[in-house]
């Protein structure tokens, strides 16, 4: 009688080696769109958020609507200044039990960019850290 070795032969290892490739591959895609669509549901949330916090703000102001932009340029400090607590970007937030923009260039930048903040949209471009420390840049 012969003593056969048992093994896998170099087809079958090939054949399972790519199995598992094309599962990571479609993991991996389900993965990505699933993360995108999540991120997509916050910013939806975070979008109403806003909405509501401009209606209570036009409401409180008899129909006046929050300024456009800043009196000076849109940087943290402009944005921090009295008189531009009107902004759109100072308003809204407050009204959102968040900090103003203004108050927040003052005290910590880099917290404008955390997933909790109101403004701030995960997934958007924005520019990299060192441009972003300059002033606030929206997505929204």
């Amino acid at each position: 009688m012969k003593n056969k070795l048992r093994g896998f032969t170099l087809i079958e290892v090939l054949v399972v080696v790519s199995i598992i490739a094309a599962l990571a591959a479609v993991v991996m895609t389900i993965s990505k769109s699933s993360k995108a669509k999540a991120q997509q549901v916050v910013t939806l949330q975070k979008m109403k958020a806003l909405g509501t916090a401009f209606a209570a703000y036009t409401t409180d102001k008899n129909g006046l609507m929050p300024l456009e932009s800043a009196i000076g340029s849109d940087d943290w400090t402009d944005a921090g200044k009295p008189e531009n607590q009107e902004v759109w970007y100072n308003a809204l937030p407050s009204l959102m039990n968040a900090p103003a923009v203004g108050a927040i260039g003052s005290t910590d930048p880099a917290r404008f960019y955390q997933d909790a903040y109101p403004l701030f949209i995960a997934g958007a471009p924005y520019p990299s850290a060192e441009k972003r420390v300059n002033k606030p840049l929206f997505a929204v």
